[in-house]
């Protein structure tokens, strides 16, 4: 069976625009987040392939009506082993795999390799695979089916930094190769561009450009991260509070969404800049308000676009009565958090604006089994991906128009009013501090 192209899920991350070459240009690394963890410590990765191969992606010429990716072969190993590299000579597993999407002959070449520390095969689209130091590098392979011998991938990726951290999470837009062995005149491993020498064809290329046919997610698994996303924390301090006690935080926002930080195009007075009322929500790990990447949900939608919290409350009552959630105005407020309510979550609209909003997500206040005493945040402003307009007051998108369709984070490269010498400064600042007990 092969691996659907899961087209309604193939934009995840495109909009992602922090857009870093590695490995020449075969992979664009969309995000990279380091753990605290070391990488003397093993590590658990859950690994997701994400199909975006598309002819409103990649142009029409001869685009396949069966269009699919093969299963795909994932393997860890040392500095030792590389399964494919571009610009070399193909394997003949990968020379297989490519022409056939049989996995079998490639499988074989990571038994016999000497520096390999687990592989597997899967129809999955997601799968979990151990790393440890002597193995830190990852490789990834899956045909595009029905080609000569096209496929796409990961080569030789390192998850442990140069810091010697592992990695949190990577996202990775992978792009189209030619194994160079189906009456190729070119016989290595090639990277296909709108480049007529290696291309003459122009396979993939639409508007004088190839995109990304797949995104892989790579998450390592264990321990939450502090925050979710959102912005980040610029001060905390534990305590000795021990987070089966349910505990009471005051949160206090401050706005620095202003003139003289964010000029460009800056709402003038008689607009009212300003955000609209934050919606907090205590929740547990199975629930999630937003999150980079993620549709927004109605709730979501509606406080980005026009500031009413109700529907996303609504949201939040069903996904568990007993956690606390609340709009408010006020410049500080308190939430109860629990044992069984850890996690923080926060969202409100700058306005005026199309579907702009600041807050951040999965905040865990309970970390190595104590409530911290105090957390700063500093938010950034993010677009929810439903309606059009790069300007405070961009007209809403007429039917048919093209919004973004997932939540994204404003940055430097997307031309956007919030960036000031060359960066995008947050918005609003919240401090949480854990109140004393009456």
């Amino acid at each position: 069976n092969p691996l659907p192209r899961r087209r309604d899920d193939a934009m995840l991350q495109l909009l992602l625009l922090a857009v870093v070459s590695a490995s020449g240009s075969m992979m664009r690394e969309e995000r990279k987040r380091l753990s605290s963890m070391s990488c003397d410590t093993d590590a658990m990765y859950k690994v997701t392939f994400i199909g975006a191969w598309t002819a409103e992606r990649h142009g029409a010429i001869d685009y396949p009506i069966n269009a699919h990716f093969s299963p795909f072969v994932v393997g860890t190993h040392g500095d030792d082993f590389v399964a494919w590299r571009p610009d070399d000579t193909a394997s003949p597993g990968v020379e297989k795999l490519a022409e056939t999407g049989s996995t079998d002959t490639l499988v074989q070449e990571f038994e016999k390799g000497t520096d390999v520390c687990d592989y597997t095969t899967s129809k999955d689209v997601s799968l979990e695979i151990p790393m440890n130091s002597s193995c830190s590098r990852m490789d990834f392979i899956s045909a595009l089916r029905p080609s000569p011998d096209w496929f796409t991938g990961l080569s030789d990726l390192d998850l442990c930094s140069e810091e010697g951290y592992w990695y949190h999470d990577v996202v990775i837009g992978v792009m189209p190769f030619s194994a160079g062995t189906a009456d190729s005149e070119v016989e290595l491993i090639t990277e296909l561009t709108p480049d007529n020498t290696t291309n003459p064809e122009q396979y993939f290329v639409k508007g004088g450009l190839v995109q990304p046919v797949a995104y892989i997610t790579i998450e390592k698994m264990g321990s939450r991260p502090i925050l979710g996303g959102g912005g980040s924390i610029t001060a905390k301090n534990p305590s000795e509070v021990d987070c089966s006690t349910p505990v009471t935080y005051n949160i206090q926002w401050s706005n620095v969404w202003t003139m003289e930080r964010h000029p460009v195009d800056y709402p003038p007075v008689e607009d009212f800049p300003h955000f609209s009322p934050f919606v907090y929500g205590a929740h547990d790990g199975s629930y999630q308000m937003w999150g980079n990447g993620r549709k927004a949900t109605p709730g979501v939608q509606i406080v980005a676009e026009i500031g009413s919290p109700d529907t996303l409350l609504g949201e939040l009552e069903e996904n568990n009565p007993k956690c606390q959630k609340k709009a408010s105005s006020q410049e500080t407020t308190s939430m109860e958090l629990t044992p069984e309510c850890m996690l923080l979550s926060s969202i409100s609209m700058i306005a005026p604006s199309p579907d702009w909003f600041a807050g951040f997500y999965n905040l865990n206040l309970c970390v190595g089994g104590k409530w911290l005493q105090n957390i700063t945040v500093a938010a950034t402003p993010w677009d929810a991906g439903t309606d059009c307009g790069i300007t405070y007051k961009s007209p809403n998108c007429v039917e048919g128009g093209e919004a973004f369709s997932r939540i994204f984070e404003f940055t430097p490269e997307f031309p956007n009013p919030f960036v000031n010498d060359d960066e995008v400064k947050p918005v609003v600042e919240f401090t949480i501090t854990m109140a004393p007990k009456s």
